[in-house]
């Protein structure tokens, strides 16, 4: 098999033990809220600016001190 062929993605479900397939009754989306991802976005969003600022790094990069 080529790496090509490795590689490739199949829209079929792989086949789990015994021939049962392992995404029947799987809905794709079922508990992914978009609402839930929005949040978490903003609040990791909140969160990293002050981590960045403080940054030792990036205040050497942008030529400031936070003492």
């Amino acid at each position: 098999m080529t790496s090509t062929e490795q590689h490739q993605h199949h829209d079929h479900p792989t086949p789990g033990p015994a021939g049962v397939s392992s995404h029947q009754g799987h809905d794709k989306h079922a508990g992914h809220d978009p609402e839930t991802f929005r949040r978490l976005f903003w609040w990791n969003l909140a969160l990293a600016v002050p981590v960045l600022v403080f940054s030792a790094q990036i205040q050497q990069w942008f030529d400031y001190a936070i003492d």
